[in-house]
């Protein structure tokens, strides 16, 4: 699931099985700190993906059964 929404550039990813883990995340989280710009394609990329009702449809399919 992550490998999707990182090709949808919407988010960066480290596999935790992976050797390097700990270096990886660590070099995500200096990226996000570091670069306004990176953190606003992440949030533009995923908000033109997402419309943010997902909850509330949920909801109604449960309250449907």
């Amino acid at each position: 699931m992550s490998e999707r929404l990182v090709g949808a550039g919407m988010a960066l990813a480290a596999d935790v099985e992976a050797a390097g883990f700990e270096e990886r995340l660590l070099e995500i989280w200096d990226s996000l700190v570091a670069d306004s710009g990176l953190r606003w394609r992440l949030t533009e990329r995923a908000s033109e993906l997402c419309d943010g009702h997902g909850a509330e449809r949920l909801a109604d399919a449960v309250l449907r059964l």
